[in-house]
């Protein structure tokens, strides 16, 4: 029965933030402050690379011997700081506008 009733939860969750309810929503769900907290912040997609096996395994090992740690906490960060790098050498923002990759393998043409 409480399974029934987070899967109840969670799916209003969902759906009150993709109507824009967010906090409000996620807190009359009971989900407690952690989500309503995490609904007024960012809004998270999901994600699915292949990354190499030693990196997956480092990441692991880093989040497993630090209290308080996240695999994706560690990751976003990881994404952060990697892009305020890349903005450092390039010497300017990146534009905020919206763009997609190309799908599939980089075709390198010398």
């Amino acid at each position: 029965m409480a399974k029934k009733k987070k899967r109840g939860a969670v799916a209003a969750a969902k759906a009150a933030q993709k109507s824009g309810e967010g906090a409000k929503a996620a807190t009359r769900t009971g989900k407690g402050r952690g989500a309503a907290a995490a609904a007024a912040s960012a809004r998270r997609i999901d994600v699915r690379l292949k990354i190499p096996e030693e990196a997956m395994k480092k990441a692991r090992r880093a989040v497993y011997y630090t209290p308080g740690a996240t695999l994706q906490k560690f990751l976003v960060e990881a994404i952060d700081r990697y892009a305020d790098e890349l903005e450092r050498q390039r010497g300017e923002p990146f534009p905020k506008e919206d763009v997609d990759l190309p799908r599939g393998r980089r075709v390198i043409l010398d």
